[in-house]
Parts: C-alpha cells; structure tokens; sequence
C-alpha cells in the first residue's frame, strides 16, 4: 500500500517568476575544489532573499587538474584556456579564484582582449582591496592571510591605493597547510585552523593590525572576524577576497557590456566543441613529463567530463559540489547554475489541471538549454540537482538523444535506492520528504513499485512545504529546521503505527535538496540516531563518481601520478575497443 495526499495549497512561490536583474552570465574557474564550492555559495549568500529564479546566472568550471598557486607560462596558459571555456558558454564575467593567478592579471586581459573583447574579468585582490577601502578607509597596516608565494608576488601590494603596510606572519603558511591538508580528518583540522588563528592573532598584536585581508580561497567558511582581536580586545575586521570578488561580479552581472549594448552570450562560439576536455594536462606539464602527457591526451576521449545542472534551489550546485569535497573527488566539473529555470512544481500543478497554476512557465526548455552548454563544453556525465525537476528526465533523454549530445544523465532515484540497498537492504516500507509536485508525480513511487512508501498527511506536506518555501528558500533556515524536523517525527511516528513497534525506525529519503540544509547531518544524528536518512544530493554525487570513475591527477609535477594514470587509460580504450 502507497499513502498518498492531495496537492498542498500552501507556501508555493507565484507562478510566474519575477523578472531577473542580472543581465550576463558570470564564469568562475578554480582551481581548488574547496575554493569553488565556497565561491558558488557566496554568489547565492550576496544575491539576498530572492526566488531561484532571482539570482545570477553562473557557470563554474571546477579545473583541479590545472595546477593551484603556481605561476609561469604552463599555469598561464591553462588559467587562458580556462577563461576559454567560461567564454564559450556565454559568460561574460569571469573570476578566478586562484590569487596567485592574478599576478599575471595583464596577460590574461591581453588573452581577453583578443579572443574574447566584450568579456570582463574582475581582478581578486583589486576587490578585496577596494573592498577593505570601502569598509575601512583609515587602514594602513594590513594583514595578508596567503601563501608566501603569492606575498612575494606583491599582487596585494602593488594594487594598493595610500600609503599602506602589508605584513604576514612566518609561521602562518606551515598552520595554514596543516589546516588545509586533504587527508586532514576533522581535528587536525580544526588544530590546524586554531594554529593559524594563533599566528594570525600574534601578527596582529606585533604589528598594531587595522585590517585582515583573506587571500587564500580554502578558508573562507573558516576564518571570520570573530577569530581575530587586538590587544584590548575590539575585533578586527576581515576582508575576504573571495566574498569581495563575488559581491562586484553580482554587481557588475547587472550591466550590460558590449558596444551594441547586449551582454556577451551573443559572443560565446569562442569555444570550439568539447572545450571542458581541452583543459588537458599537455598544457601545464613540464618537459619531462611531456612523453607521459602525449599519451593522455591522445586517449583524452574515453576521460568522462562531469556536469552539474544547479541553481534548483539556488543552493543546490553549491550543496553538491561540497558533497564532491566531502568525499574527496578531484575530476573536472562544470557547475551551470542555471537560474532561469521555472519552478518545477507549479508546472506540474498546472499540468494537473490546478487553476491557480494557469500562468506557470515551462522549466524543460531551459533545462534543455543548460544540457547544450554542457554538450558543448565536453560533459559526459550529467547530474540534476533537483529531486522535482526529475519529473521531466524522460523528456531530457530524449532531447539529448535528438540533438546527438554525448551525456548520460543520471537520475536522482536511481542513486537514492542504491543508498538504501547499501544501507537497509531488507527494508520494504520508505519514508519520503518531498515537494508536492514529486510525490504528486510519483517520482519515487514508481521507480520502484516494490518498494511501499510513506508520505506525510496532508497537514504535515503543508509544513513540509512551508519549511521548503517559507523557510530554506528565504534563507529563514531556523524556521526551515523547525518545520522539517515536524515532519520528521510525523513520519517516524506514521511508520511505528504501520509496523505496531515503537522501537522500529525507518528509512527517510530526503527528497528535497533544501531538507539536508533544514536538517545538517550534525542534527540528524544527534536528535534520530536510530533513523537512516537518505540525502539524495550526496547519493547522487557518489553515484556520479561511481559511473564516471577515471582518475585525474591532482597534480601534473608528479610523474607517477600522469604513470598510473595513463595505465588506467589505456586499460579503459582496451576494453572500449574489445567491446
């Protein structure tokens, strides 16, 4: 027996979307996993209260196999291509995230001026220090947070207006590595991070401090005001540059470019077919790994290119993204955030017939869209992040195979039932939180109708529905957690009366992207140590990494990295040609 209930009324965004003031598309290319799920976030975080449908469209390219803080003709060249690849989907603003790139900042606008003239590149520290200006126009002396390389560059320095002291601490860099190390486990980082705060908080005192500019991208979420105080114990300010960065990109998304006055998406045939797969290792390698080098590209084609369609709700791409982090995945992904997407489930009302929903807009034809610009860039494997928008997976397979695109697209409730047969494998009856139109639409019901599901009643969908609309989306993510966690127990209390066991717990299939911000894994554990949840977001990120497993290396400097690579790529095109 399936339980049901009728469409909710209640908490639903209108039908059809408020205009959207941002007039381009912006492009993040990062260099470091980490950096690039905090600036994704900080793009939604900037952006205010608004719809999904309100905030920037943005497309970021996730380059770990380009190398991180280096510089030279090899990095250049890579951080070029990258900005090629942003270009050819249309961006026209471009941010990279990696600092120590910008101290090439003139070779990259002559790149842009010759391939790309009507595209515009924000410069990382010239925000964080026109920022800090801003906030603090009496500052003189200035803390750096950033590699000795990237000091030695002077590429804070050199930006600067006024008579200005920069000073970093020697010991920083060392805390910073530990705090920063990708085996890390969580108290070596948190060690890590107290060394760091220490180091800083010393520098400060030595050096009478106005000001703090954050200038390495893996330690935004870590590193706040709060963490830094003078002698007598007022706080100093923090300026991030990342945060700086993404703040004038929003602003400068509002304006149009270009002398005909349009944006520059009219200028994106920049990149030629397959662009996410130029982004080889051939172009930052050194001579001596050349051979090696060679040898990978030539079997480039059989190396899968993940795709990420976000922005369903805002924060979905950055959630998956982190999700990617979590559990150590270093291949390239493209991330479109891609905001111009109606709202799934009043589109679904209006197919059912709902009166109210009359003026709802159509999300496929720009879900479709955003499967083009992946095409285009090389994507092999693409993902939604939106349990809802699964409703119209059929017709995107189909528009995929009409237009011939390369991409196998990954479904959400294929990824969600193999984390139940991992974990509950016996288990029958599953618990489901979810929108209306995805349980209306039976998304999880009849994927696998040997399974019985359990949804909530209708007073408790309504609540569900008011945490989803009323509470995560408007960035009330206190009145959000509230509600979700009535719905929790509603469903945990509905499964203990089918089964006459109150110390029988189920499985909850989190089918929303915005219940795991509702209901952090740190809450779930702590409040339902006994119930299994399902994060659908984090199944489908192990899934994508399950189908699309070619190891990247993280690093082009180390030959056995490229060695043990290239074995297993030449493993891959033997099977592929015996097959």
């Amino acid at each position: 027996m399936t339980h049901t209930l009728p469409l909710a009324s209640r908490a639903m965004p209108s039908a059809a979307p408020k205009p959207n003031e941002y007039q381009r598309r912006i492009g993040v290319l990062s260099t470091d996993p980490k950096a690039g799920h905090r600036f994704a976030s900080e793009l939604v975080r900037q952006a205010g209260n608004v719809t999904d449908q309100q905030h920037a469209d943005a497309v970021l390219v996730q380059a770990n196999d380009l190398p991180a803080g280096e510089r030279g003709e090899a990095a250049t060249a890579g951080i070029r291509r990258g900005i090629d690849v942003l270009h050819g989907t249309g961006a026209g603003i471009a941010i990279v995230t990696d600092t120590a790139a910008h101290a090439d900042v003139g070779v990259l606008r002559q790149h842009l001026a010759k391939f790309a003239p009507n595209m515009e590149l924000i410069d990382l520290p010239t925000s964080a220090l026109e920022k800090l200006d801003q906030d603090n126009p009496g500052a003189r002396n200035v803390g750096l947070i950033v590699s000795p390389r990237t000091f030695q560059t002077n590429v804070y320095q050199s930006r600067a207006q006024g008579n200005k002291a920069f000073h970093a601490h020697p010991g920083s860099h060392d805390a910073l590595l530990e705090a920063e190390r990708p085996d890390a486990g969580k108290d070596q980082i948190r060690a890590g991070r107290e060394a760091l705060r220490n180091a800083v908080t010393e520098m400060a005192k030595r050096n009478d401090i106005d000001a703090i500019v954050l200038g390495y991208p893996g330690l935004s979420d870590a590193f706040g005001e709060s963490h830094v105080r003078r002698a007598d114990g007022t706080m100093i300010p923090v300026i991030d540059s990342n945060a700086a960065a993404a703040g004038k990109a929003l602003e400068q998304a509002k304006r149009a470019r270009g002398n005909d006055g349009s944006d520059s998406e009219s200028d994106s045939e920049g990149c030629l077919s397959g662009c996410l797969g130029s982004l080889s290792l051939k172009q930052v390698v050194t001579p001596f790994t050349r051979p090696v080098a060679d040898r990978l590209e030539a079997l480039e084609r059989y190396t899968p290119k993940a795709g990420v369609m976000g922005g369903q709700g805002a924060l979905a791409g950055a959630q998956f993204m982190g999700e990617l982090v979590e559990l150590g995945d270093t291949r390239p992904v493209l991330v479109h955030q891609a905001t111009h997407i109606a709202d799934r489930t009043s589109f679904i009302k209006k197919q059912a017939g709902h009166e109210s929903m009359q003026d709802a807009v159509d999300p496929r034809p720009e879900m479709k869209k955003s499967l083009d610009l992946m095409a285009e860039a090389g994507v092999t494997h693409a993902v939604i992040t939106c349990n809802t928008a699964h409703r119209f997976h059929p017709d995107l397979v189909d528009h995929i195979a009409t237009q011939g695109h390369n991409i196998q697209l990954l479904h959400i409730a294929d990824a969600a039932l193999d984390e139940i047969k991992r974990q509950r494998p016996n288990e029958k009856h599953i618990a489901l939180m979810a929108t209306d139109g995805t349980i209306a639409s039976r998304l999880y019901q009849d994927h696998d109708k040997k399974l019985e599901w359990i949804t909530p009643d209708r007073e408790t969908q309504e609540v569900a529905m008011r945490s989803i609309y009323d509470g995560i989306k408007q960035n009330k993510i206190q009145e959000g957690s509230d509600d979700a966690a009535l719905v929790v127990d509603s469903l945990i209390a509905k499964y203990q009366r089918m089964h006459g066991d109150m110390n029988r717990y189920p499985v909850i299939v989190l089918g929303c992207t915005e219940f795991p911000i509702a209901l952090p894994k740190e809450m779930r554990e702590a409040r339902w140590p006994n119930v299994t949840f399902v994060d659908t977001l984090a199944s489908l990120a192990y899934s994508l990494i399950e189908k699309s497993r070619v190891p990247v290396p993280t690093t082009t400097r180390n030959v056995d990295d490229a060695a043990n690579v290239l074995r297993v790529r030449v493993s891959a095109l033997e099977e592929a040609e015996a097959a």
